[in-house]
């Protein structure tokens, strides 16, 4: 059984310090809070090298700054003058426990220092032995981390390259066309306004005192139902539509496209799905838009045009709005777009559908090898300040197989 004690027995928890954005001098030392390095500054708070722990916020991170550093005032900081064990195995054994859990404040969440001194933690071995037990750790979590890197990398490369597969076939690129085994022979392209598609519908403005509960009315699709590629709807308003009707074109209907109208340009994915019958009857709220097919066009091939770069350059140019900037339905509607002929449509999106469920395949393979080896170095880190093995003739190798 492992012997503990608790953490005010080791060590002593410093409070970080104000320090607004705009009364920074950029310097030599990293600017750290809950949620890591956000910056840098000519002076320091806490020695080299350093644990920074976040009060608020990310509360319960655990940060090492091998520079030292100054500590804003959403997280605690550790240095030499606050401990006698090694700093690199402490940090180690914060990382093995659960402050999170340790948390006790009540409405904004975070970890008081009381709290976090009553966490118990592994008895301190002999000093030698830290070192060994922290030495082991950096060198196996080293290997790990660079696998988990690899395995990131290897996700981005993947959406990269389907990015460009997108930018270059909605123009009629031939080299993208050809990478996804489609050869045109129909002619020339034509260049057609996105509003002769389909026929643009802004979301309604609904007045805020007319929402109902669930038995009583119509769920509206709000932005934060709208996410890349999908509907969720675990946040839902509902509307009364006998007592308050709303006109029919914004009662959404099956195979209607839907758009997310805030900061589309810099998401990590355009906020767009398609209507399926599993999510009506609903409502089209403001700051959604819908796009309702009016000609002959494939709209699956629309969808893989509006996440391309071309359209979000077309419309990032005459953003409205200052809080919150968007897109406008007659931005939407202006944008203009290459289009071949509707057999070519429809090979190119099925061709891009199946691309992207490769993707997805090894994206979701490359995320559930990501989460095995986070925790296979979680269990490690544990097992070694819990003194589970002897480090001194333990090795994590292997893990690059």
């Amino acid at each position: 059984m492992t012997i503990t004690v608790q953490l005010r027995r080791v060590a002593r928890l410093a409070y970080g310090d104000s320090l607004a954005s705009e009364s920074r001098i950029d310097g030599e030392y990293p600017v750290v809070g809950s949620g890591g390095v956000s910056g840098t500054h000519n002076e320091r708070n806490f020695r080299a090298p350093g644990i920074v722990i976040g009060r608020k916020g990310s509360y319960g991170s655990v940060h090492w700054i091998g520079s030292g550093g100054f500590a804003i005032d959403t997280a605690y900081y550790i240095d030499e003058r606050m401990t006698t064990v090694d700093l690199r195995w402490l940090y180690y054994v914060l990382q093995g426990i659960d402050l999170r859990g340790a948390s006790q404040d009540v409405g904004i969440p975070g970890l008081s220092r009381e709290a976090a001194y009553a966490v118990h933690i592994p008895s301190p071995p002999p000093l030698e032995e830290q070192r060994r037990i922290a030495d082991f750790l950096d060198a196996e979590t080293a290997r790990i981390d660079k696998v988990l890197a690899l395995r990131d990398r290897q996700s981005e490369i993947s959406q990269s390259r389907f990015d460009q597969i997108i930018d270059g076939v909605v123009v009629g690129d031939g080299d993208a066309l050809a990478e996804i085994g489609i050869r045109d022979s129909s002619g020339a392209w034509s260049s057609v306004k996105l509003s002769r598609l389909c026929q643009i519908i802004p979301g309604y403005s609904f007045p805020s005192d007319g929402f109902v509960s669930e038995d009583q009315g119509i769920r509206l699709l709000r932005g934060i139902n709208v996410s890349v590629g999908s509907l969720s709807w675990d946040e839902v308003a509902y509307w009364d539509v006998d007592r308050n009707p709303i006109p029919r074109r914004f009662h959404l209907r099956q195979g209607d496209l839907v758009l997310g109208m805030d900061r589309p340009w810099i998401s990590k994915g355009l906020r767009l799905s398609f209507v399926d019958g599993d999510s009506l009857p609903a409502l089209l709220l403001q700051r959604v838009a819908c796009l309702r097919k009016i000609s002959d066009v494939s709209m699956q091939y629309l969808r893989w045009y509006l996440c391309s770069a071309h359209f979000r350059y077309s419309v990032e140019q005459d953003l409205t709005g200052v809080s919150v900037p968007h897109i406008s339905g007659d931005q939407i509607g202006a944008a203009m777009l290459s289009l071949p002929s509707f057999d070519v449509q429809r090979r190119i999106a099925e061709a891009v559908d199946k691309e992207k469920l490769q993707i997805d395949k090894m994206v979701a393979l490359t995320e559930r090898q990501v989460m095995l080896l986070s925790e296979r170095r979680q269990a490690l880190i544990t097992a070694a300040v819990n003194g589970e093995f002897d480090v001194s003739a333990a090795s994590g190798r292997g893990i690059e197989e």
